[in-house]
């Protein structure tokens, strides 16, 4: 068995899978630190040895003294090891038993609108809560609402990031990802110190897509990286779900060209847990107790539709705002809503 410090330098390496394959019969691991056995390999180009050297051994070392391991594909969760051309090995850091859950992804735009975000959360807690593991990008937007929706209910979330997990990508994610650990954890096919770049931004959605059973997408521009993800989970064959929006937003003309394209429209998460065979009532598991705006919302609210315009000037909320709150309740089942604005269930 190769040690840890092993794969991360073959990792570093970045070897084409051809290359990879050749050096792993070639070599085999002897008392040479591995960065000195990786650079007595005489096939390793420039830029490759240079991957390996600029890579600190300090970094690598507390890297795995904070938590990081390695899994190799025997341990990889059923979705990924059907796949072909999986990694070879990948980096993790908190409770990986999750994994083995089933695993929604849920993906959108960073620049998503205060809806599209309150839908992903809503999405995302309903879903937790039913057992399955969230996983997403963690970046800005629908990414981060999907997170913080299982974070929200003390369920588990995965986090496949672009860059070593040293790093933090973006850097203002720090603390969620931190409390992801707790019950979730991080996943990483790049070695330690390894930056964020365009080319690992479009692998991790390939990583992500083979990851989870089933794809969700929240509010996808043309073009934009949701799309992207949802390309590679079609040619996995994964059930593909699309929220859909407004003809007059551009945040969701993506959405719609993936339900032209044979996405399944949805909106509500129960139907993504009936195509997965599992039954959940979401009343027996949620608090009664409504936040402070939404409880005033629904005192408002009767039997009859009351217009968006009048509930916005009774609350003092604007329209994004109200929406976002009004999306929540309705998930939840507290309200509906009609040709004339919303009411009561």
């Amino acid at each position: 068995m190769y040690p840890e410090r092993f794969w991360q330098v073959f990792t570093a390496a970045s070897l084409n899978p051809n290359k990879a394959e050749e050096f792993l019969q070639t070599l085999r691991p002897t008392d040479l630190d591995p960065t000195d056995l990786f650079l007595s390999w005489p096939k390793l180009t420039d830029a490759e040895r240079h991957r390996i050297t600029s890579t600190k051994a300090d970094t690598i070392t507390k890297a795995f003294s904070d938590g990081v391991t390695i899994l190799h594909p025997k341990d990889y969760p059923e979705s990924l090891q059907r796949v072909p051309n999986q990694p070879r090995l990948l980096f993790a850091k908190g409770q990986v038993e999750p994994l083995h859950n089933p695993k929604v992804g849920i993906v959108g735009t960073r620049r998503a609108t205060t809806q599209g975000k309150a839908i992903a959360q809503k999405f995302a807690e309903h879903l937790a809560l039913a057992g399955c593991t969230i996983v997403s990008g963690g970046a800005f937007g629908i990414d981060i609402a999907a997170h913080l929706g299982a974070l929200n209910v003390n369920k588990p979330t995965v986090c496949v990031l672009p860059c070593g997990l040293d790093k933090a990508q973006p850097p203002r994610h720090a603390e969620h990802f931190q409390r992801m650990t707790e019950n979730g954890c991080l996943i990483s096919p790049y070695a330690i110190g390894t930056p964020t770049s365009r080319d690992s931004l479009l692998a991790r959605n390939a990583i992500l897509a083979a990851l989870v059973d089933v794809l969700l997408v929240i509010e996808a521009p043309l073009p934009s990286g949701s799309l992207n993800t949802a390309t590679h989970a079609a040619n996995l064959n994964r059930p593909l779900y699309v929220v859909p929006g407004s003809i007059s937003l551009d945040n969701y003309r993506g959405s719609h060209q993936l339900i032209r394209d044979g996405a399944t429209l949805v909106d509500h998460p129960d139907q993504i847990l009936a195509d997965l065979n599992i039954q959940f009532d979401l009343t027996n598991q949620t608090n009664n107790e409504l936040p402070e705006t939404q409880a005033l919302i629904l005192h408002m609210l009767g039997s009859e539709a009351i217009p968006l315009e009048s509930i916005s000037a009774e609350t003092g909320l604007t329209t994004q705002e109200l929406l976002a709150e009004l999306t929540m309740l309705e998930l939840d089942g507290h309200v509906i809503k009609h040709a004339g604005g919303y009411a009561r269930t």
